[in-house]
């Protein structure tokens, strides 16, 4: 019973996210394994506006009328999505798939399973921890568990208000924390994966936070394999995603908002690009739907959104693109430049040089992103002369800009004591890692391609020599 109340919340946040968006996506696999990724984020999120909703209306912050809640808002955005993307049919929604032969088809099985394992492991090791107290439990796990005991929206305020309001009834107590002004769709996201029972359950929380990889994972695979076209490749790219070390830390030790926000992030980075390849509205409307979401979560989520600027002027400029991006990419690395002298120059030098030591050794000798940016490094300059595709150019544009605005609060504001001893410089890179894993994967479709038709026409040539000597083909 006690597992029936804690897999109902995740079965109704995949089943209903999954029928709510599935009108964005194409019919067919590629389509489906999407429409499951996008889904279950999409689900959690309206469970825990649910949640708030039940909570600001009277009805409590409890999980039977947040899922009723939950089941109408899904046939909302279901009736939305179903009407905004009329037309998409007959538009083209996926590259011509290349041929998989019996070595692509074991390697395509071989790297389903070890995605697999990796989520499932993590899942057993999330499962099995508590929330820790550093911020998981500092900032969003105080307001879900008073949230989740009293049934109520408390009201969490600053120490010093704390102090003065403290003589205040039960009625109208007031809570605080290390953060009480963050918003709250963590804390009730954590309270929705409880589900009715009435135990609090750290486990439920991990079960969530490794659910939210395995989302990713289906969706970089879904959307890559409508991109590229080939289920090796979108599968090593998606077991890429899911084996960064630091993401799985942040799905091992549930409970941060990084990782939901680099969900998120990362899904509409994906749907971002491909509105740009196939121009499909249900791809727009998904891309919007989760940059509308990101400040939700963390208050830089309103800086990741206006990273998405370049797709912003893919819609509305008509003319050439590429200069465009050239000087918006110079224009927000001049202004962090800047940012960062005035910075310096105000006699903030003394953390200055620790900090890109520890931007380094996390980056490149330390083990939390494998050789993920030396990969980077790599293939962007092999592929520096190449003529970009438009979704390259727009995807990569947005990447820079990202980093641009890492790069003003790294060394641009107070942070940089703590980017010099690490605590906070992982986490602020994490929303990249997912996003820079689909674009180096669409980075070297090309490749993959130019081998395909390689092997295809060897294959042709052998199959011909065969029946010159008169042997079967």
């Amino acid at each position: 019973m006690r597992a029936i109340e804690l897999l109902l919340p995740q079965a109704l946040a995949l089943i209903g996210g999954t029928l709510a968006v599935r009108f964005a996506f194409p019919s067919g696999r590629a389509g489906w394994l999407s429409a499951l990724g996008y889904g279950y984020v999409v689900g959690l999120v309206l469970g825990a506006v649910g949640l708030y909703i039940s909570g600001t209306v009277g009805l409590g912050v409890r999980f039977l009328p947040a899922a009723a809640i939950h089941v109408v808002l899904c046939v909302m955005l279901a009736a939305v999505l179903r009407r905004a993307t009329r037309g998409d049919a007959s538009v083209r929604h996926s590259v011509a798939p290349l041929r998989v032969g019996r070595a692509g088809k074991w390697l395509a099985i071989f790297l389903a399973a070890i995605v697999l394992l990796r989520v499932v492991t993590l899942g057993l090791e999330a499962t099995a921890q508590p929330l820790f107290p550093w911020d998981a439990w500092q900032q969003w796990g105080t307001k879900a568990r008073v949230w989740f005991e009293t049934g109520e929206l408390k009201r969490f305020v600053t120490p010093e208000e704390w102090l003065l309001l403290s003589s205040a009834t039960p009625a109208d107590a007031v809570y605080t924390d290390a953060n009480p002004r963050y918003p709250p769709v963590v804390p009730l996201i954590q309270v929705w994966s409880l589900g009715p029972t009435h135990t609090w359950d750290d486990s439920a929380i991990g079960l969530t936070w490794a659910a939210l990889l395995a989302a990713l994972g289906a969706a970089m695979a879904g959307q890559l394999l409508r991109m590229a076209g080939y289920w090796p490749l979108a599968l090593g790219a998606a077991y890429v995603a899911v084996s960064l070390p630091i993401l799985d830390t942040h799905a091992a030790l549930a409970g941060y908002a990084d990782l939901p926000l680099s969900v998120m992030f990362g899904l509409a980075f994906m749907a971002a690009a491909a509105w740009v390849r196939f121009r499909r509205k249900g791809d727009a409307a998904m891309a919007i739907l989760l940059l509308a979401f990101l400040p939700l979560f963390k208050r830089p989520g309103i800086v990741w959104a206006l990273t998405f600027l370049p797709f912003l002027m893919f819609a509305v400029i008509r003319r050439p693109l590429r200069p465009i991006l050239r000087g918006v990419l110079v224009f927000a690395f001049f202004g962090a430049a800047a940012l960062i002298v005035v910075h310096i120059l105000g006699a903030h030098t003394a953390t200055l040089g620790g900090s890109v030591e520890s931007l380094v050794a996390n980056l490149f000798a330390w083990e939390n992103w494998h050789l993920l940016w030396y990969l980077t490094i790599i293939l962007v300059l092999l592929h520096r002369r190449r003529r970009w595709s438009t979704e390259l150019s727009v995807a990569g544009t947005t990447l820079a800009l990202g980093a641009a605005f890492l790069a003003a609060v790294f060394w641009g504001t107070n942070l940089s004591a703590s980017i010099a001893d690490a605590t906070t410089l992982n986490r602020a890179i994490l929303p990249l890692g997912s996003a820079t894993c689909f674009f180096l994967t669409l980075l070297v479709q090309r490749d993959v391609l130019r081998l395909s038709r390689t092997s295809a026409i060897w294959r042709a040539s052998q199959q011909a020599r065969a029946r010159v000597n008169g042997a079967a083909p």
